[in-house]
């Protein structure tokens, strides 16, 4: 989720072209986000606050910087400042959305995700994090599919829409179309354990035993203290020798 906070940042940076007051400390501000001196954009954005305290994308920026910093309380009460001052501005729903989801207020975080969306609805990071919600809900897996293909609509190479795809195939057992899914992502980034661990499950729901033993064995080089693909890893080799 860093990720998409740096994201939120950028856009940020961008509206900032066109503010007429304080844009110079909170392009410092950025600045120093970007090379982790949060404490140094923590200023920046407080100085650019002092000379505008009606600048709703300081105190988002802040909110930001409050969140990076572990100061949750701190973030929702910029955001709230922002949207007050803003209630247009997406980022902010955007970004507090990402806020409950840390804080398991998973349907708070879906409301504002909407909210979110609703302003601009050409967004990938509103639809996987709304997607990501819907998943851990339990209760809304087609919901959460239908965000995730949204993603892929608006960039075909989003890596984590095709990995978290494959993850609601699973539940709906549809494994082969898992499978495709991973290899997607597993082509896109190569680097990530839990891609061949989730493809190894899908191959070993299907009785491919062997495909699902590479595929752990990957998981777990790149992981080595992967504890759940050596424990899948075990059952699947077991199974061969009963059989």
């Amino acid at each position: 989720m860093r990720t998409i906070i740096l994201s939120i940042l950028c856009n940020i940076t961008c509206l900032l072209m066109y503010a007429q007051s304080a844009d110079e400390y909170l392009l410092m501000a950025r600045e120093k986000s970007l090379s982790n001196d949060y404490i140094g954009a923590l200023e920046d954005c407080n100085k650019a606050i002092a000379m505008d305290p009606k600048y709703s994308d300081a105190y988002l920026t802040r909110a930001i910087l409050h969140s990076l910093l572990q100061n949750n309380n701190a973030s929702m009460k910029d955001l709230q400042k922002s949207l007050e001052l803003d209630p247009d501005n997406y980022l902010a729903y955007q970004q507090r959305a990402l806020i409950k989801y840390y804080l398991n207020d998973l349907k708070g975080a879906i409301a504002d995700i909407n909210n979110a969306i609703k302003i601009n609805p050409n967004v990938e990071h509103s639809y996987i994090l709304r997607g990501d919600c819907k998943y851990d809900l339990k209760k809304d897996n087609k919901g959460a599919m239908e965000d995730y293909n949204k993603v892929i609509s608006i960039n075909p190479e989003h890596v984590k829409a095709y990995f978290h795809r494959g993850m609601v195939k699973c539940r709906f057992e549809d494994f082969r179309g898992a499978i495709l899914d991973f290899n997607i992502a597993i082509k896109l980034d190569s680097t990530q354990s839990e891609y061949y661990y989730w493809r190894g499950l899908a191959k070993k729901q299907l009785l491919d035993f062997v495909g699902a033993i590479k595929d752990f064995s990957i998981a777990i080089e790149i992981n080595p203290t992967y504890s759940d693909a050596f424990y899948s890893r075990g059952i699947s080799i077991r199974f061969i020798a009963k059989n």
